[in-house]
């Protein structure tokens, strides 16, 4: 968790395809909405915002690329 108290999750892509990646938060009550944050080699993707999750939802992840999940609530 962060000092906000959101979950944050940092995934990292090493490979040159794109990955399918899915996870669910168990036993954090009101915890399902994730907002999404890509960085890459891409211009412009820095933190970018990449959209929105409910918790369980499969997310693509780009290549050789670093996406940061944290919780809306």
């Amino acid at each position: 968790r962060n000092r906000s108290g959101q979950w944050v999750l940092v995934v990292l892509n090493y490979s040159e395809a794109e990955k399918p990646f899915r996870f669910s938060l168990s036993g954090a009550s009101g915890r399902k909405t994730w907002r999404l944050y890509r960085t890459s080699d891409r211009p412009g993707e820095s933190l970018a915002p990449a959209g929105t999750l409910e918790n369980g939802e499969a997310a693509a992840l780009p290549p050789r690329s670093i996406t940061t999940f944290v919780t809306e609530n």
